[in-house]
């Protein structure tokens, strides 16, 4: 996860990127790429919320690890 913000906030810094809440673009509105990621990170939410009620740390643990190295970095920051 921090390499990820670090690939992130280097190029957001080399082109000045300011985030400005006037113009987020609402969720339908994106390329359907963001909406993918933005799925399979709700997805994630609700896979982590269900195994920690349930004490299930491993499983928890494994769904963070598989987002953040097979759909985040793999494919959602190499592709855009």
């Amino acid at each position: 996860v921090y390499n990820n913000y670090n690939f992130y906030a280097i190029y957001a810094n080399l082109d000045n990127f300011k985030v400005n809440e006037m113009n987020i673009v609402p969720v339908a509105k994106r390329p359907e790429f963001d909406r993918w990621i933005i799925s399979e990170l709700q997805i994630l939410i609700k896979t982590v919320s269900e195994s920690y009620e349930n004490y299930d740390v491993t499983r928890a643990t494994r769904a963070i690890e598989e987002f953040v190295d097979a759909n985040l970095s793999n494919w959602y920051i190499r592709l855009s």
